[in-house]
């Protein structure tokens, strides 16, 4: 499902890959363009297993260490 982009705001709200829901706080442009592809395939905790999807974890499983997280 990808983002949510407020030009208001300026930042992006992702929106779960899964069932819709979208995240309850925003991220800074920055943060979704260094890690875009993550946050295009986001899912919430709740349809993660009532685990958090970590970034950090994420980058590690689909090689992508270089992100400045």
């Amino acid at each position: 499902m990808g983002v949510s982009y407020s030009p208001f705001m300026g930042s992006y709200t992702p929106i779960c890959n899964e069932c819709g829901a979208a995240l309850c706080w925003d991220i800074a442009p920055h943060e979704y363009f260094e890690a875009e592809e993550f946050w295009n395939e986001w899912i919430c905790r709740d349809c993660n297993g009532g685990e958090s999807l970590s970034l950090k974890e994420w980058s590690k499983k689909n090689g992508m260490s270089t992100l400045s997280y």
